[in-house]
Parts: C-alpha cells; structure tokens; sequence
C-alpha cells in the first residue's frame, strides 16, 4: 500500500490489531523544544516516557523528589522496574500497593497494542521472575486509565510531598 510509518501505526490501531514490532514508536530522546518545556516546569516534578515507560526525560524537580535519573542505567531507568525492584522509590510511596496496583494497571492498558514486542515480552518475564508483588498483580489482567489522582509521598529529607498526578499520552 506505499503506506509511510504513521499510516501504518493508524492502519493497524483502526484494526484493533497489535502493532508488529519493526513499527512501535520507540524514541530513546526529546526535541529540545520539549526538554525546555520540562524545564519550565520548576515547582512541578516532570518526566516523560516513552511506549515501553522508559524515562526518557526529566526536569530538575523530578531528579530531586523522585530519583536522580542519570545516575540510574538507562536500562533500568523505566518507570515500572524502579516501582517494584528500586527500594529507595518504593519507600517514596506512602501508600506503596496502591499506587503498585494502580501503575501496573495503567501500564497495561498503555501497553495493549504493543503486546508482541519482544523487548516489552521480556521486561515483563524478568520483573514476574524479579519481584513477588509483580507476579501477582500481573496474573490479575487490571486496566485503568485513569489518569489523574493525587500522589502522597515521604521524602527522606523534606517529609511528607503530595501532588497532584496527571498523566498524558
């Protein structure tokens, strides 16, 4: 059909059909553009992900509420391994398994059309095997989308930080 990337990657969604792997939007960075909004966002802990939730850019407040991210490998800088396997960012969390659940579900529900990617096939293999937790609420199948809620958390230095969470893809 002489179809370029995204007419493809729209093909397939109009399909209901899980994207093949040579076509899911993978980018590891940002445009300059964007990293300068991140950056204006100075009382605001931001980060953005890509499809597979790597963190693939951050701002300044982010690095000092959540974790420094460039100090984490940028193969294990994904935002579902640090939630289950990084115990300083699940000690973050005042109510840990809520916001757990809640991530996992979201990730599925993001995830769906990119079922077939064997990066993401054996992401989700190792943390099953990596942590208990996982391995149990995967088995569940939960959804969710929603995407706004508040986050109550307990900073080490500062006490306790609650924001307010909007996600958007």
């Amino acid at each position: 059909l002489m179809l370029n990337e995204q007419e493809r990657i729209h093909i397939y969604t109009l399909a209901g059909q899980a994207l093949p792997t040579d076509i899911i939007p993978y980018q590891g960075t940002v445009s300059p553009m964007l990293q300068h909004v991140l950056d204006n966002l100075i009382l605001s802990p931001s980060f953005i992900m890509d499809v597979r939730w790597n963190i693939i850019a951050w701002n300044k407040a982010a690095s000092v509420v959540f974790a420094d991210f460039s100090k984490i490998n940028v193969h294990k800088r994904n935002m579902v391994w640090m939630m289950f396997k990084y115990d300083d960012y699940k000690k973050l969390f005042i109510d840990w398994e809520f916001h757990a659940q809640g991530m996992l579900a979201r990730f599925r529900s993001t995830i769906g059309q990119y079922i077939e990617d064997p990066w993401l096939v054996e992401f989700i293999e190792e943390l099953k095997n990596e942590s208990e937790e996982f391995n149990l609420w995967w088995s569940r199948h939960d959804v969710q989308r929603n995407s706004e809620l508040y986050k109550k958390l307990k900073h080490p230095i500062v006490g306790e930080l609650v924001f307010e969470f909007c996600s958007f893809d």
